[in-house]
């Protein structure tokens, strides 16, 4: 629990790529009483894979690009708020983890770099087909 106020929302697109989108959670209240900084993941994995990432306090693999994505998304987003939850460990049924954009850098820049890669790919693709 991080005891601030959280808004939902729709798909947020970049501002930068029409192409380039993602749908967090929610968005958390920063302390200047904005919605644009910091945001939350909710997933709900099973079993072995909830105490594995409780206990190595480390974002699942299979979430990690989806995690990164927000930071790409939105440029003044500065902190994640990666939450787990597994209701049939009443002890600790949610696990929340913070990413902040700081120690992701090198990852946002990288998948960020490789997506743009792609929509240029898929665009030439595109024109490519159309002029057939």
């Amino acid at each position: 629990k991080i005891g601030r106020r959280i808004t939902t929302v729709g798909f947020a697109k970049s501002l930068e790529s029409e192409f380039i989108g993602y749908s967090p959670d929610g968005l958390v209240e920063d302390e200047q009483g904005t919605f644009e900084t910091e945001d939350v993941e909710i997933k709900c994995p099973q079993g072995k894979n909830y105490v594995k990432a409780w206990l190595t306090n480390k974002v699942p693999e299979e979430y990690y690009a989806q995690v990164i994505q927000g930071f790409i998304v939105n440029p003044k987003l500065q902190k994640r708020y990666f939450v787990l939850y597994f209701p049939e460990i009443p002890s600790h049924p949610m696990h929340v983890m913070e990413i902040r954009r700081i120690d992701v850098e090198l990852d946002i820049k990288a998948y960020k770099h490789q997506e743009m890669l792609f929509i240029a790919e898929v665009d030439h693709a595109l024109k490519t087909l159309i002029t057939i």
